[in-house]
């Protein structure tokens, strides 16, 4: 059996190697840019995690690409590193298997995956999906959910490959109604828990009133006007508040919110000379116009930091999408 997975700490935070061929796409999607072309998907996600490294002050912009301790086969960025790599591995008598982790980075991945599969130009082996708990909930026998697998058909990687496309082409209302179809495919892969949490990036309109994100009021909410917070202390509270992200990409959103914007910043940060990482380096407050934005909403988009999720560039442009609870709209 080769298996395809996002990244093997969902098995075991053990470092010894996994039975059997693997191929490991360790990159976590729901932030940051995504296209439908996949050179330019891998180009711009290279950026971006060069952006996040920077910002923290890394040395390792790209976390997770190089997953030592995984028996793998290869570790993949792109759709088309994907296809080569099964295209060299795949055979007859071999099966591929799908694993998707109880989170929404794993199901957007599995979309990822389905619309490389749509774009073959060889014969596909006998497909299966796996779907396991989330990361840090118990240790996996992979035996014991390996047959569990349910067969994935051409039916379902279609339905897959339009969840990946409404994603990467910034389509949320389309996301939205794929994921709350009432059909076999959306069924037997469970994919429809992405809309739950990806909603939660997008600004809200509620009572009137335009408002921050759940992901960023959780991130200000965190924040004090009296006292400051390192990233860590953050990232603790945070972590079962919002959607199931690393530690890098919540930091680096919490940084985000902290760069200037007209002087007037809803953030602000100072240095720690004795901090040990980049976790610690630095502390945050929130301002009285962070208070503001909390209490009254949104009157001017300068406040917020710009947020990539997918295809969409959130809080910015003539016209972006906006969650009210029910679906999305387009604000103007």
């Amino acid at each position: 059996m080769l298996n395809i997975v996002r990244q093997r700490s969902v098995f075991s935070s053990s470092s010894e190697p996994l039975p059997g061929r693997w191929i490991s796409c360790p990159d976590s999607l729901l932030l940051g840019p995504s296209d439908i072309d996949s050179q330019r998907h891998t180009t711009k996600r290279i950026a971006y995690w060069q952006a996040v490294g920077d910002a923290l002050g890394l040395d390792w912009p790209i976390p997770g690409w190089r997953d030592e301790g995984l028996n793998c086969v290869g570790n993949v960025v792109g759709q088309g590193d994907l296809l080569k790599a099964l295209e060299r591995l795949v055979v007859p008598d071999i099966g591929l298997r799908i694993w998707c982790a109880d989170c929404c980075q794993d199901r957007i991945f599995v979309s990822w995956v389905l619309h490389a599969l749509s774009q073959a130009n060889f014969a596909l082996p006998t497909t299966q999906f796996c779907k396991i708990p989330r990361y840090g909930i118990q240790e996996v026998d992979i035996d014991q959910f390996g047959s569990q697998a349910a067969t994935v058909s051409a039916v379902d990687i279609a339905y897959g490959s339009d969840l990946w496309t409404a994603f990467a082409k910034g389509q949320p209302d389309r996301l939205h109604g794929l994921c709350l179809a009432d059909c076999s495919s959306a069924n037997r892969l469970d994919l429809s828990g992405i809309t739950k949490e990806y909603s939660r990036l997008f600004p809200r309109w509620s009572d009137g009133l335009l408002q921050v994100s759940d992901f960023d009021a959780a991130i200000l909410n965190c924040l004090s006007t009296e006292s400051w917070r390192t990233p860590r202390d953050l990232v603790v509270e945070l972590i079962d508040e919002i959607p199931r992200l690393g530690d890098l990409e919540l930091a680096y959103r919490i940084d985000q919110w902290a760069a200037p914007l007209d002087g007037h910043g809803a953030v602000v940060k100072k240095e720690l000379p004795d901090g040990k990482s980049s976790s610690t380096r630095v502390a945050y407050r929130l301002t009285e116009r962070g208070q503001q934005i909390l209490q009254e909403g949104l009157n001017d988009l300068s406040d917020v930091p710009e947020l990539l999720c997918g295809g969409n560039t959130l809080y910015r442009g003539r016209e972006w999408w906006v969650f009210t609870g029910k679906g999305f709209i387009k604000h103007h």
